[in-house]
């Protein structure tokens, strides 16, 4: 009978041995054998299936390990078709192979590998009842011994973070039983569901389970999928919610870059889109019943001033920030939140909510009140009101961030009190590519061009006077640039910064803006370019990579850097101010307050 050298094939038993018996005869009957059969018995060790799994790798000397339970019969022809899938497929960390049932003739077997199968068809994740593994490719992944059950679906999204895939051939066929008695079943899918809770703490909703009450096909079915949710809910995954939404812009880096952070670290997070939410309230009249009398009077109000054509956005903020924190409380409630990480300053009045069940952190991207103040569309008494609102959302959050840690001078400077600071600055990309120096010199700005902060004026000088490509998904308004050379739309890949040599920043000299950050110049920095920035805003964190320029003396400042080794000396800067200011380094102090 022919053998594979580089094939060992691991059966896991636990006081089975009858079961046991006929998964070894199957083996003995196949068409090829592999090298070496390792038979784990996890009671007689004392270890539990993870730890016996992990045993396993530890003891194998093949290149390829394989691996099935002790109630499976293997097809004839298993070995063999295991052992060529994953021979031909050089770049697949495992194969998984079909599973049929055994005692199909039992209802309750039934209902349980529907379920299965349904499960498995969506996530083709991996099943160590039927497995194949590549050890050459495996490494340093193991799988988690603090699992009992799911350590194989642990072991693939493991393998999902680190971009290495797998493939699926139905030609591995094992024959396994379900458990056949109703009893058994409840018993086992109530586990089931304690340890699916797990998983979702650990990888979040990587299969979309719901915690709703459950679709189902017959009395059974309804029984073990209702057994399993109880599981669930007994041992329910808290999340840490990020509320925010998505602008295709900076509120969306930050977002995804905290989340990022969280998820690769195991930790179970989930998003509320405040602006998608808030929508979906204000368009229904379902809710009416829910927010009562906050939203039958922001839609009177609305329909009151669209019909006399007034700006509804100043007029109608308030209410909007009111009926939002009661959006946002009623979603965080409901999901058992345990940390909820407030990104948009239209919703900060939810750390104003008293008796909480969950934490806040407010990570404000500036001082919202002065933003408004700055702002000539908003009125003094509405600017007055969100002042007083953010005094108390800064004592009564649980933490404070801002998105650059300036903004906690400035806040002092208006005698606003902070509790419990955190500082989470924003953070620099990992690129592939910097930039490299060119005699003939590319200027890069970007970012939103009609906003009073940009310093239109500024813009348009520097824009006659030399040339600078401008990306923004704003189009220049005509009241404020009669024509701006150079504008280019929307940048469709990041990656094009590094065809350019200095970052262009400007900016107005209100003391917001001077004493602040723009996200656009730790993306300057990410891709190794010297920051042009306006002298009246000093960062003595950034000085290194940045070049002064006042109005008058940008021409002089642009042909100075035109010096090879002066432009150098900047680029090595940014790159080292890139790797310092990394989000992996700004965002630490996240993990803090969580492990608190």
């Amino acid at each position: 009978m022919p053998t594979f050298k580089n094939l060992t094939l691991a059966v896991l038993t636990y006081q089975r041995p009858q079961a046991l018996k006929k998964c070894l005869e199957s083996i003995s009957l196949q068409t090829h054998q592999p090298n070496k059969i390792l038979v784990i018995d996890s009671f007689k060790l004392k270890k539990n299936i993870p730890e016996c799994r992990n045993l396993a790798i530890k003891k194998c000397q093949t290149k390829y390990l394989a691996f099935v339970d002790d109630d499976c019969i293997l097809d004839k022809h298993w070995v063999k078709n295991a052992y060529d899938s994953i021979k031909t497929s050089p770049t697949s960390t495992f194969i998984v192979g079909k599973s049929l049932l055994l005692n199909k003739q039992n209802l309750v077997a039934r209902v349980q590998y529907q379920n299965y199968l349904r499960w498995f068809k969506t996530t083709r994740t991996l099943d160590t009842k039927n497995l194949i593994l590549n050890l050459s490719l495996l490494k340093d992944i193991r799988f988690d011994p603090k699992l009992k059950i799911f350590e194989d679906v642990d072991l693939g999204l493991q393998l999902k973070l680190r971009h290495q895939v797998g493939n699926y051939n139905p030609k591995m066929v094992v024959y396994h039983p379900e458990v056949d008695t109703i009893f058994g079943a409840i018993k086992k899918n109530f586990i089931r569901g304690q340890y699916k809770a797990n998983i979702t703490r650990k990888w979040g909703e990587y299969d979309g389970y719901s915690t709703t009450i459950p679709s189902y096909i017959n009395l059974p079915d309804f029984v073990l999928k209702l057994s399993f949710l109880l599981g669930y809910l007994k041992n329910f995954p808290r999340p840490i919610h990020i509320v925010n939404y998505d602008d295709h812009g900076a509120n969306s880096k930050r977002l995804t870059k905290v989340r990022e952070f969280l998820t690769t670290r195991h930790y179970f997070v989930k998003t509320i889109d405040s602006h998608a939410e808030f929508q979906k309230v204000i368009a229904s009249r379902r809710y009416l019943l829910v927010y009562g009398l906050p939203l039958l009077k922001y839609r009177f109000l609305k329909s009151y001033y669209e019909s006399r054509q007034l700006d509804i956005v100043p007029r109608l903020l308030p209410l909007t920030m009111i009926l939002k924190s009661k959006i946002i409380d009623r979603i965080l409630r409901k999901n058992r939140t345990t940390l909820a990480i407030i990104q948009n300053p239209e919703d900060m009045l939810v750390a104003n909510i008293p008796h909480r069940p969950y934490q806040t952190l407010y990570d404000s991207p500036t001082l919202f009140f002065r933003e408004l103040d700055l702002n000539d569309r908003y009125f003094k008494k509405t600017v007055s009101w969100i002042k007083s609102a953010e005094t108390r959302v800064y004592l009564n959050s649980d933490f404070v961030s801002f998105h650059w840690y300036t903004y906690f001078q400035l806040a002092r400077f208006y005698g606003l009190e902070v509790s419990h600071p955190l500082t989470l600055n924003w953070g620099c990309d990992d690129v592939t590519s910097v930039a490299k120096f060119s005699s003939k010199t590319k200027i890069i700005h970007l970012g939103k061009l009609n906003s009073y902060w940009v310093n239109p004026e500024l813009l348009t000088a520097i824009s006659r006077s030399s040339k600078v490509d401008i990306f923004s998904y704003e189009k220049p308004d005509p009241s404020l640039y009669q024509k701006l050379s150079g504008y280019k739309g929307f940048l469709p890949d990041e990656q094009t910064i590094s065809d350019y040599q200095l970052g262009l920043i400007t900016l107005s000299k209100d003391d917001l803006r001077s004493s602040g950050f723009s996200a656009k110049y730790l993306l300057y920095l990410s891709y190794g370019l010297p920051v042009l920035c306006p002298a009246w805003r000093h960062d003595p964190l950034l000085s290194s990579a940045t070049i002064y320029y006042n109005e008058t003396n940008i021409k002089e400042i642009l042909e100075k850097y035109r010096d090879p080794l002066l432009w150098q000396k900047k680029h090595l800067a940014a790159i080292e101010l890139s790797k310092k200011l990394s989000w992996n380094n700004n965002l630490s102090n996240l993990l803090k307050i969580i492990h608190e």
